[in-house]
């Protein structure tokens, strides 16, 4: 019979030495790609909603500039939906989202080499998103304040102006949603074909 040597004995406690590396891997790494994730998404989020921010901050600016505001208004005097809505308005929202479609462009393109996940992408959008309607929020916020003494009370014209800020804000997250994360899903999809077939590392 072949002598086989005894095995060391190891407290209850402990492990071999050749077992210490792989105690619970299924659950430490995933963790920690996971939290790896959140971290790009949160960075490359804050980075597009800062972009993002700064253009509807400097648009708000101008337009209302009353010399810059007068001649836009004469450019596109229509209104739809009654007077609730202006041409002005729309096309003013449209520019906005044109511009912001390549932020989001970039910041899925950049979250999803990061990480190889399109969610990852998505949720950068998503930060993204949540920065832009808060600073859009405001914008209505401010106009509204800046408007409402030249009203003198008047409560039909309040009730426009109520209505129409909160029908161009509808515009805005629908304009964000549709072309925004579009932009950033065509970004994720371009980021994580160039990570599939990039050298491996």
């Amino acid at each position: 019979m072949q002598n086989i040597p005894p095995q060391p004995e190891y407290p209850p406690h402990a492990y071999p030495p050749s077992t210490l590396g792989s105690q619970y891997p299924s659950q430490v790494f995933p963790q920690q790609i996971s939290r790896s994730g959140g971290r790009v998404a949160l960075k490359y989020g804050l980075i597009a909603g800062a972009i993002q921010s700064a253009i509807t901050i400097v648009v708000f600016i101008i337009s209302f500039i009353p010399a810059n505001s007068d001649a836009l208004y004469k450019m596109f005097p229509q209104t739809l939906l009654g007077d609730y809505l202006s041409l002005l308005t729309v096309i003013l929202s449209l520019f906005v989202a044109l511009l912001n479609m390549v932020v989001y462009f970039f910041a899925g393109l950049l979250a999803t080499r990061s990480t190889g996940k399109m969610g990852t992408a998505m949720l950068a959008c998503l930060w993204a998103l949540l920065c832009f309607l808060f600073v859009d929020i405001c914008t209505f916020v401010i106009g509204i304040f800046i408007t409402l003494p030249l009203m003198q009370g008047q409560s039909g014209d309040i009730i426009i102006l109520l209505t129409s800020n909160t029908l161009s804000f509808m515009l805005d997250l629908i304009l964000a949603l549709v072309l925004g994360f579009g932009a950033g899903g065509l970004g994720a999809l371009i980021g994580r074909q160039k990570t599939a077939t990039g050298p491996l590392s």
